[in-house]
């Protein structure tokens, strides 16, 4: 989110370790989702017991770690979709967060709630 934020408002590309760990985050979640809890095309499996049997065919593995990309790309997409549709909140939250370093929930609510 930090990073695809950063290109969204000013175009870098630079990689924090806020973004990192975002993303590195998001990947385990997606790597279980597509192979422990067998949320993909390829059917309800748990693949990672599979693995760890050693009974998985490379373009088995292959069509998982594809899965898995599709996903994180798709998830991506719309967290930019959403920052870019909602930067004017976002911009005014994080101006107030600077001028406040915090701010309670009531203030929150009001800032993105303006027009």
């Amino acid at each position: 989110r930090d990073r695809y934020q950063r290109r969204v408002h000013g175009g870098e590309d630079g990689v924090t370790a806020g973004a990192m760990s975002d993303l590195q985050q998001a990947t385990r979640i997606a790597h279980q989702m597509v192979r422990v809890f067998g949320l993909s095309p390829l059917g309800p499996v748990d693949f990672s017991t599979l693995e760890r049997h050693g009974s998985i065919a490379d373009p088995t593995s292959a069509a998982l770690d594809a899965e898995v990309i599709k996903r994180l790309k798709a998830a991506k997409d719309d967290a930019t979709q959403t920052l870019i549709k909602h930067r004017k909140q976002w911009e005014r939250l994080a101006d107030a967060l600077l001028e406040e370093e915090t701010i309670n929930r009531d203030a929150v609510l009001k800032i993105i709630s303006q027009a």
